[in-house]
């Protein structure tokens, strides 16, 4: 497949486009074809470097990922080759305390796609099927890629930690709709790195 990769810490030249192996899906896990993948703070970090962090190069960045399911693996079978999905940036082991108790965050072997992990900056990427999530309706790829990370933390300025977040809408809530943009690096026909776009979602507030 071809993909962005970073070989070594540098500026814009350090995003080397190239060939390499198709990551193949393992019992459990999903390949998703990259439609959209959006542009966040944390691909400069990783691109640059950080001091006293070290990151495992070489390395495909993107952590906000939209797309189609390519090739479910074993034990996959909810979700059928051309399904537009949502792919959650943070991935963890699912099994342990932490993960079962629903604080995946916690997780000792938790990661973010494009730091701990292959992310999407490339034509295909491997996640676990509990990180993919259907694209809701009426938005394009692009579109959805921007919500993958300003979605939730959107979520968490409108509802206080731990709530019923479906009936418990916190006490401030911002006024509809809440407008989240973002810098989008949309792979419509790889292998040509097509564009930048600025996408604007709107997500109606609680009541709204």
């Amino acid at each position: 497949m071809k993909a962005f990769r970073i070989l070594a810490h540098g500026g814009p030249e350090a995003l080397v486009w190239g060939d390499g192996p198709d990551p193949v899906p393992g019992p459990g896990q999903v390949r998703v074809a990259v439609r959209a993948c959006g542009v966040n703070h944390l691909d400069l970090w990783v691109r640059n470097g950080v001091p006293g962090h070290r990151f495992p190069l070489p390395l495909i960045p993107g952590s906000e990922v939209a797309g189609t399911v390519e090739t479910p693996g074993a034990g996959v079978e909810d979700l059928a080759p051309g399904e537009a999905v949502l792919v959650g940036a943070g991935v963890s082991c699912g099994e342990c305390v932490r993960c079962m108790a629903g604080q995946d965050w916690l997780c000792p072997r938790y990661g973010l796609l494009g730091e701990h992990r292959d992310g999407g900056y490339a034509e295909l990427v491997v996640v676990p099927r509990r990180n993919l999530f259907p694209v809701p309706r009426g938005l394009s790829f692009v579109e959805a890629a921007a919500t993958v990370v300003n979605g939730p933390a959107t979520n968490s300025s409108v509802y206080p930690s731990g709530s019923a977040r479906a009936a418990s809408p916190a006490p401030i809530a911002p006024p509809a709709p809440v407008r989240l943009s973002t810098k989008i690096v949309a792979f419509i026909a790889c292998p040509s790195f097509c564009a930048t776009n600025l996408a604007t979602v709107s997500v109606p507030a609680p009541g709204g």
